[in-house]
């Protein structure tokens, strides 16, 4: 079982989210914006699992 991710880690990965939306809103055609917004979410979904585990 994955080490459970504290708060403070939640919360930054939480802003990633936050930024990389703020990011794709303003260059909605850049790949490179679009893969780090995935990437983004992706980090988040992992960690919430780990935390819901």
């Amino acid at each position: 079982m994955p080490d459970q991710p504290d708060a403070a880690t939640l919360e930054a990965a939480h802003m990633a989210v936050l930024q990389m939306f703020g990011a794709v809103c303003a260059e909605p055609d850049n790949p490179t914006v679009a893969e780090q917004a995935d990437q983004a979410l992706w980090r988040l979904d992992d960690l919430l699992a780990a935390a819901a585990s």
